[in-house]
């Protein structure tokens, strides 16, 4: 009977080394080694995914666009000046926000002109001189 008793010690594993594992061993580097290779893999798939979603959207158009677009809508006369001027008033303080351009200062009415009327013109410095034909 000593023989089964010496293949079971030719079939049982080694012991391990008096040190603790060491990383030269072949199925903890292999492990160790994969999993590496796993970890990388997932970070370039998320950032794959995070510069997919920080993409632009070419469909959205930007403030401006959508202007441009009504102001030819208005000169092919398929918006009327008020419809227009709605839409300009709408778009104005979004298309300053994204050129980052301060907003105009308010403007103070005069007590006797009316909202709609514009301002006087400014009398010129020198009376216009008629021609005289010489």
């Amino acid at each position: 009977m000593p023989l089964p008793w010496s293949l079971l010690t030719l079939a049982a594993p080694a012991p391990p080394p008096v040190g603790g594992p060491s990383l030269l061993v072949p199925r903890l580097l292999w492990a160790t080694i994969s999993l590496v290779v796993i970890l990388l893999l997932g970070a370039l798939v998320l950032a794959w995914f995070d510069r997919l979603r920080k993409r632009a959207d070419p469909s959205v158009l930007t403030p401006g666009d959508q202007l441009a677009a009504f102001r030819l809508s208005y000169e092919r006369g398929e918006l009327s000046q008020e419809e227009y001027e709605r839409i300009r008033a709408r778009l104005g303080p979004k298309l300053r926000e994204q050129l980052d351009v301060p907003a105009p200062p308010a403007r103070r009415e005069k007590p006797g002109g009316s909202p709609g009327e514009p301002p006087p013109a400014a009398a010129p410095d020198q009376p216009e001189i008629p021609p005289t034909g010489v």
